[in-house]
């Protein structure tokens, strides 16, 4: 569908209505707050002719599940590129609107309720907030390079994007954006590097070296002085902000020479696992069902999914290995209450193909299918 806008009144029971949703889950929990009645009272309002408009220029508007907010600015991007830019950028019409057709989205029970991330508003440090302009503007000036701040799932906003977006002479610099890809962003696991935006001082009343906020924000403004950033050449730029910085280069040697870790799962071998994972009724109990968890360890270690010396590492698809799998696709998992979250940490991948399958009976029975595909095969090589 065409991208619309509030008009005035629409605007105005939108705003009302967001409130008292988040009123209500503060008073009484998400599922009372946001409920099905709620919700559709909530498209009434987005989409009545009577309270929006379409948006001139605008093209179709896509409902896809984006798996992060990167993927959705990238979205919006191509939706909107051909507005105009100073007219829709502060549009509060505009971005209320795009809030509630992602209501869904973007309104978790995992993440925070502060109103700005939903509702837009003029005030600098309410405006960062707002989960879908700072999607959608940090990719329109960024592009590719907005993803190291943009990789978090829709309803998060991550610290690091907080810094980065707080900081104009950060990210309206299409170098420094490129610089802190190069950086930050672990392009193998499309998250950021650890601790890369940690800000807060240790024990000994120290800063984590190299990291986005406050060193290399304290570097850009020192170094704006001197040179011209906004042609530097990245290797140039890399040169001549500082020896710390190397640490993320250090890093990525220093993981070399570490124990040989276990090869990152595949799809099949996340197929094994979400089969049984799918037949539990508590998962989280099922994490702690030894017997089956070394049932699936040892479907995985005979299956031909990788070479014979990644096979042979240690610790290749230990029991210990599986559970934790299971904990990562618990902590994804919606039906979970955020108090029983473990604090795993998941890929983007595990996000993926674990909505991929998530209360979707006919995606469940291709799960099944695929499963036996899978161990057939296997008995025949």
């Amino acid at each position: 569908m065409r991208v619309r806008k509030f008009n005035e009144k629409g605007n105005a029971l939108f705003k009302s209505k967001i409130k008292s949703i988040v009123q209500n889950i503060n008073k009484h929990g998400f599922d009372y707050g946001f409920s099905e009645k709620n919700y559709e009272e909530l498209r009434e309002i987005i989409f009545s002719e009577k309270l929006t408009e379409i948006l001139e220029s605008s093209k179709e508007l896509s409902k896809n599940s984006f798996a992060t907010r990167f993927d959705l600015g990238k979205s919006l991007y191509e939706v909107l590129k051909s507005c105009e830019y100073n007219k829709i950028i502060c549009d509060e019409y505009l971005w209320n609107w795009l809030s509630g057709f992602y209501i869904k989205n973007i309104l978790s029970d995992k993440a925070g309720l502060k109103i700005s991330r939903f509702l837009y508003t003029n005030h600098f440090h309410d405006l960062k907030l707002h989960l879908i302009r700072t999607s959608w503007l940090l990719y329109s000036v960024n592009k590719d390079n907005a993803e190291f701040a943009l990789c978090s799932p829709l309803y998060r906003h991550s610290n690091m994007c907080e810094q980065y977006i707080s900081r104009p002479e950060l990210f309206r610099n299409p170098k420094v954006a490129e610089l802190c890809m190069d950086l930050y962003f672990d392009k193998k696991n499309g998250e950021i590097r650890k601790n890369s935006d940690n800000h807060r001082k240790n024990k000994e009343g120290k800063i984590h070296p190299g990291v986005l906020y406050p060193r290399l924000y304290k570097y850009i403004l020192k170094l704006s002085k001197i040179y011209d950033l906004w042609s530097a050449d990245i290797a140039e730029f890399k040169k001549i902000i500082g020896r710390e910085f190397k640490i993320w280069d250090q890093e990525s040697v220093e993981n070399k020479n570490l124990k040989i870790k276990s090869p990152n799962w595949t799809r099949n071998e996340r197929i094994i696992l979400l089969k049984y994972y799918f037949e539990e009724d508590d998962p989280i109990v099922f994490s702690k069902n030894r017997e089956k968890i070394s049932i699936i360890s040892k479907i995985l270690k005979n299956l031909n999914e990788h070479s014979k010396e990644e096979k042979n590492i240690e610790n290749f698809r230990s029991e210990e290995g599986v559970r934790r799998k299971i904990l990562n696709f618990c902590e994804i998992d919606p039906r979970i209450p955020e108090e029983e979250h473990t604090l795993e940490h998941y890929s983007k991948e595990d996000e993926k193909i674990f909505m991929e399958f998530f209360d979707n009976k006919e995606k469940l029975k291709q799960l099944e299918i695929m499963f036996n595909i899978l161990l057939k095969k296997n008995e025949k090589n």
